[in-house]
């Protein structure tokens, strides 16, 4: 098995990734960045819209944009980095323009800045080129700093030695050999976990690695229960089901109404109808089709017919954003004027790996950034800050993932146990029993689970019965899984294996802290405790992994900064 050597090592290539190995390859060190999709396209940050909140209007400050984001997450939020965020944004956004990307400006050469339901004031640039080009520009900036690419490559462990993270084990898809990789910092930047949901904008590599290669090594997760559903995701035609349609459409004026033709937000937040934040429009979405009010398709209806004939056509660049337009189009869809039907996508994780204001986890030489960490947004994230985040935390994780390599040597790594790692994922492949289970079978019965009982909707009942059965799951499915190839190269199934015994274990830890929290918060609805309780639920819920068991505790919330 090959040992290879780098300062620092980069997990996933989506914007956060990209930007930690832009800063950390600065320092003049040795630095990795590996995906197991292609670097730079299995991201989510590629099929984004391109848009960063920043305070440069007028009438905008660091201060309103940070009482925003605490609004919006509920008060979840860890205030320490909901300051850095805030304060960072801005020349985030310059050092962006500086690596090539432009923003759009308006007429006299100012930026063009639009607001997204939350923020009091108009702060989301937008890149003309989507989410795609953004990767792209940051992708040949790390390529220009030096930063070498491995791509199709899984990390199944990380590797830990005197409680330091000190590299990974990883396999090649494309050979299906090992390699170990050593290094002083590791850097986790997988992105989210939207592929536990049946409805997802997430790519199809969104399994939850991240959280599970965190927990396995030790690290403290929170906010596990909060998970962020997009009110506007297609359910029809089903070969897109899960694709957003733009948050601008209804801040721009389009409508939703129920089967019965009633505006029926009118019912729930008279106020802000349509322009409530995602969490609650996908609360009161979920519930008017529960309560038999919804589509035969199970979705509500989206008109977009009142949206003002002259705001068309810069909807067209931000709706087009990532190729979305041309999705519209190709199936029959003018999403400027034709009704859509649409339900609650999962589309983002608040959750996730716990970090201070270095991006650094609570294991020393370990570092997260974008999606898979969390704190900045509490129970619920507002429109255009998961691009911030990635950039305003990815260069803050490459940073700090430099200067501890600068200053530290990596321990020697314990070869037995990385060949105990080995041995443990060649088991997978070894498993034969022509009359067990699929895979990908597994795979739907996880989304249908967590789809029915973790999802906008959540009770105590629903709850232990995922529970249960993400148990079994476990102790019964995985152990009787088949894979009938048994070639080694690009082998699907052994990689369908291995994701998938990441979403079981990272559903358990969404499905137990969701149990937990008897309250409604943010993302995080329970309909046997309708309400927000501060005085017993104003605290994170933190999971670790302690002798093998899951254990769940509370985590006071940073107020300040």
């Amino acid at each position: 098995m090959d040992v290879l050597e780098f300062d620092v090592l980069v997990i996933g290539s989506g914007g956060a990734g990209l930007r930690a190995s832009i800063e950390a390859a600065k320092y003049r060190l040795g630095v990795v960045i590996l995906d197991k999709s292609k670097i730079a396209k299995g991201g989510a940050t590629v099929a984004s819209g391109g848009e960063l909140a920043a305070p440069f209007h007028q009438h905008d400050s660091k201060r309103r944009f940070r009482e925003d984001i605490t609004t919006a997450g509920d008060h979840l939020n860890e205030q320490n980095l909901v300051a850095v965020l805030a304060n960072e944004s801005v020349n985030i956004a310059k050092d962006l323009e500086e690596f090539g990307l432009s923003w759009l400006r308006n007429s006299s050469g100012t930026y063009e800045l639009r607001r997204l339901a939350g923020h009091t004031c108009p702060r989301t640039l937008i890149s003309p080129y989507g989410g795609a080009y953004f990767v792209k520009v940051l992708a040949e900036e790390a390529k220009r700093c030096g930063v070498k690419f491995m791509e199709e490559v899984i990390v199944t462990s990380l590797v830990s030695c005197k409680g330091s993270v000190v590299g990974a084990i990883a396999l090649d898809i494309k050979n299906g050999d090992f390699v170990v990789l050593k290094a002083t910092s590791t850097i986790l930047a997988t992105g989210g976990l939207g592929q536990i949901y049946e409805l997802t904008s997430n790519p199809r590599g969104a399994t939850g690695d991240g959280y599970v290669l965190a927990y396995d090594a030790g690290a403290e997760l929170m906010d596990m229960e909060m998970v962020q559903f997009n009110p506007q995701g297609l359910v029809w035609p089903f070969s897109v089901a899960g694709l957003l349609q733009s948050e601008e459409t209804r801040m721009a004026g389009a409508r939703y109404y129920n089967v019965l033709g009633e505006r029926f937000l009118s019912r729930y937040d008279p106020t802000k109808m349509e322009h409530a934040t995602r969490d609650k429009l996908s609360q009161y979405v979920a519930r008017e089709i529960k309560e038999g009010r919804g589509t035969k398709r199970g979705g509500i209806v989206l008109d977009p017919s009142p949206i003002p004939e002259e705001q068309i056509p810069f909807l067209q660049k931000t709706v087009g954003m990532g190729g979305r337009l041309r999705r519209f189009y190709h199936f029959g869809i003018d999403p400027f004027r034709d009704k859509q039907e649409i339900y609650p996508s999962c589309h983002y994780m608040m959750g996730g790996i716990r970090i201070d204001e270095r991006a650094e986890s609570s294991i020393k030489g370990l570092y997260a950034c974008g999606e898979v960490s969390a704190g900045v947004h509490g129970a619920n994230r507002m429109g255009s800050n998961s691009l911030a985040d990635t950039q305003v935390f990815g260069k803050l994780a490459g940073m700090h993932a430099a200067l501890h390599a600068s200053q530290n040597e990596a321990p020697p790594i314990d070869m037995e146990d990385a060949e105990k790692e080995c041995e443990r994922v060649n088991d997978l492949l070894a498993l034969g029993n022509k009359n067990g289970i699929k895979p990908v079978d597994i795979k739907s019965r996880i989304r249908q689970l967590m789809s029915e009982y973790v999802g906008v909707i959540r009770s105590g009942e629903g709850l232990r019965k995922a529970i249960a059965e993400l148990d079994r799951i476990s102790r019964e499915d995985l152990s009787h899984a088949y894979i009938a190839c048994k070639t080694r190269c690009y082998n699907n199934s052994w990689i369908e294996l291995l994701e998938t015994c990441n979403m079981v274990l990272v559903s358990k830890m969404i499905a137990r802290s969701a149990l937990n929290r008897t309250e409604t918060r943010g993302a995080h609805y329970r309909e046997d405790f309708p309400g927000r309780d501060d005085q017993k639920f104003l605290f994170h819920i933190s999971v670790k992994k302690v002798n093998n068991e899951m254990r769940l505790s509370k985590l006071p919330i940073t107020v300040s900064n």
